[in-house]
Parts: structure tokens; sequence; C-alpha cells
């Protein structure tokens, strides 16, 4: 069955401001009330959610929305922003797994794989998926790439490195 997909950045609330946000997510950030009324809306629909890049916004506002609608979420994060300034901590995307949510990879370091010689995509890819596996103890299938910019390529890529869904 096929499932409409929304795809989410940053959503701020009183702990996690738009002045905390990291400046790439502003354009794409909603209000915790928003995405409330987001969820909402999408009550049981069979509708996909993910998050790119590791906004410190997903587990202040966008987990304890998710647990009180009942909804799960796929979220993509970037290693090399774990931990930085307005980002999300280790700590905190265990959380997101130990609340039944799954985590993928959005790169390494969020650079457009296209633009890389295959090598670097490679390692971008391959980095990425040891990273969050070794840090959070899970096995890691799905990857959602930086800025939506991929082509044959990087499909094929993803696929030498494990990958066996992309978004």
């Amino acid at each position: 069955m096929n499932r409409l997909a929304l795809m989410y950045h940053g959503i701020s609330s009183a702990q996690h401001p738009l002045s905390a946000m990291p400046a790439e997510d502003l354009p794409y950030a909603l209000d915790e009330a928003a995405f409330a009324r987001h969820l909402q809306c999408i009550g049981s629909t069979p509708v996909l959610l993910t998050f790119d890049d590791g906004d410190a916004g997903w587990y202040y506002s966008a987990l304890p929305l998710l647990e009180k609608a009942g909804l799960r979420a796929l979220f993509f994060a970037t290693p090399g922003l774990i931990g930085t300034p307005g980002y999300c901590s280790w700590e905190q995307l265990r959380a997101l797994v130990e609340a039944g949510h799954q985590v993928g990879t959005h790169g390494l370091t969020h650079r457009f794989l296209p633009d890389l010689d295959e090598e670097e995509c490679l390692r971008e890819l391959c980095a990425s998926k040891q990273e969050i596996e070794t840090q959070l103890g899970i096995s890691v299938d799905s990857v959602s790439f930086p800025g939506g910019r991929y082509g044959a390529r990087e499909l094929m890529l993803a696929r030498r490195a494990g990958y066996r869904q992309r978004y």
C-alpha cells in the first residue's frame, strides 16, 4: 500500500524557540501549535511522517506531540551535526528509538551527494550509517538524501552501502 509521506525539519517550542534553530531549518520550521494541528488532521490516516537533519525540536516538540497522537515517525539524522547547537544529542535520539520511532541517515555532514566524487559520496553514506548504528545500537536501512538530491549513481552507492529504502 502506498502512503502519503509528509517531511518536516524543525519544530519550534518554548524549550526550542526559532532563535535556537539551525539557520537552514528556519524556512522549513513549524511552531508546535501548527505541528499539533497537522497531527490532529492526520489522525489514523496512513501517512508516513519523516523528519530531516536532527533539529532539537524533534525531542522537545515532535516527540511529545507524536506520543500524544499515538503516531510514530522516521527521523533522518545527520551524525556530523548531532550534539552541536540547535541539534539533538545522541541521548535524545536514543529517547526517540526507545519510544518506538525509527532513525535513518541523512548523510554524514549533509553535503549534497551529487556534488561529491564517488569515494566521498560512499564515505558520506557508509560513515553515517555506521555512526548511527554504533551510537544507537540499531540497524539503519533507510536514507534521505540531503536536499533531496540524488541520481542513479547515488542510488547505486546507497544500495552498495546497505540501504534498502530511500526517501
